[in-house]
This record gives C-alpha cells, structure tokens and sequence, in this order.
C-alpha cells in the first residue's frame, strides 16, 4: 500500500470514529428522553409503547454507533501501524542501497520525513540491535547496518 492509501485508510477510521460519536451523543439523547417519558417526567405526550420502541430503537443506534467507532479506532491503529511498517522498509531499503552506512540527515531526506521521525526510527532500529552508531572523525553520526553482507562476506561464513 502506497504512503497515500495509508493515509486514507487512517481518514476512513478517524471518520467512523466521528460519525460513531455522533450516532452515540444523538441516540443517546433520544434514548434518555424514552426513559424520562415512561418514568413519567416531563409531560406524558408518548404513549408507552411508543416510548419503549423509541427506546429500543435508539439503543440500537447507540449500540451501532460504538460498533462503528470501535471499528475507526482499530482501523486507525492498523493504518498508522502499517504506515511505521513502510517507513521501516523504506529506511532499511535506503540502508542496502548506502551499504549499510547512512546519517540521520540523508535518511530524512530520502524518506521525506521530518528529522525528529527518521530519528526515532533509527534510534528505535539501534536498540532493536539492527543498527549501530558511529561517529566520523568530523563527529557526524552515522547508523551502520550490519546485516547487509556482500555476496564475499556472505561467502566467508562459516
């Protein structure tokens, strides 16, 4: 899936979201309007079977619209998990093609992510004991992947 259709799975989730909040406040509403009418408060224009079905009507909706806001919830959290999943794959793409070595600076760039991302992944891949930091005698920092071996290197295992 493309960074874009992340994005937009992740607006379709955080729209049920909205509308399933909406549906809960609105039924809701109606609902302690059902039970005041047949505990008798406020005046006793709705007959009692038409406030039961009103209040078994709009429970449904309450109860549709927490469904619905659970659902945003869980497609939201996929979308943005699959999002860290893709940027992930694009950084260690980025990484294979430099042979392993690359700074904070070109992995931002070439990912078009803010610094402060491309840094938390790569100090996140670093604790995760893919990555190493160096340090160049210019004092650069430099994230070393030493999991991508040359066909020699790979040859030379034992």
């Amino acid at each position: 899936m493309s960074p874009q259709g992340e994005g937009l799975a992740g607006l379709g989730g955080t729209l049920r979201q909205g509308v399933g909040l909406l549906l809960m406040a609105g039924g809701g509403m109606f609902v302690v309007m059902a039970i005041a009418d047949l505990l008798g408060a406020g005046a006793r224009d709705t007959e009692t079977g038409v406030a039961v079905a009103l209040l078994v009507l709009f429970s449904g909706v309450v109860y549709g619209g927490a469904l619905l806001f659970r659902s945003g919830r869980r497609s939201a959290r996929l979308a943005a998990r699959a999002g860290a999943e893709a940027l992930e794959r694009r950084v260690l793409d980025f990484a294979r093609a430099h042979d392993g070595r690359v700074t904070l600076a070109e992995v931002a760039e070439a990912c078009d992510v803010p610094v402060t991302e491309a840094k938390a992944l790569l100090d996140a891949l670093t604790k995760q004991g893919v990555a190493d930091l160096t340090m160049t005698d210019q004092g650069i920092l430099v994230y070393r992947f030493s999991g991508f071996l040359s066909a020699a290197e790979k040859a030379k295992a034992v």
